[in-house]
């Protein structure tokens, strides 16, 4: 699974997918998402989240790029990926290649 970060870019959405009005806003990420894989794999879905919520590694991969930035949308894709297939892939790749 591919994930963007639309301010950027793994489970991010519930199994319902259900989008409440908080996420709407996310809609407008999705294009700039389905840009960035290269419209590979299918959209999963797409969720307005805080960046207190997201994991660890990812919260400090935003804070040292935007340290005000307290909500991101957050966009899920599932495929198969490489890193050098993903426009601006946010942190390092992962250990698997």
């Amino acid at each position: 699974m591919t994930l963007a970060c639309a301010g950027l870019t793994a489970g991010c959405t519930s199994p319902r997918n259900t989008l409440g009005t908080n996420s709407s806003q996310c809609y407008r990420a999705i294009p700039v998402a389905t840009d960035a894989v290269g419209d590979r794999g299918s959209l999963v879905g797409a969720r307005l989240e805080s960046v207190g919520s997201l994991h660890t590694r990812l919260h400090a991969l935003l804070d040292a790029r935007a340290p005000a930035v307290k909500t991101v949308c957050v966009v899920a894709f599932r495929g198969h990926f490489r890193t050098d297939q993903v426009k601006r892939p946010y942190g390092p790749p992962p250990e698997s290649g």
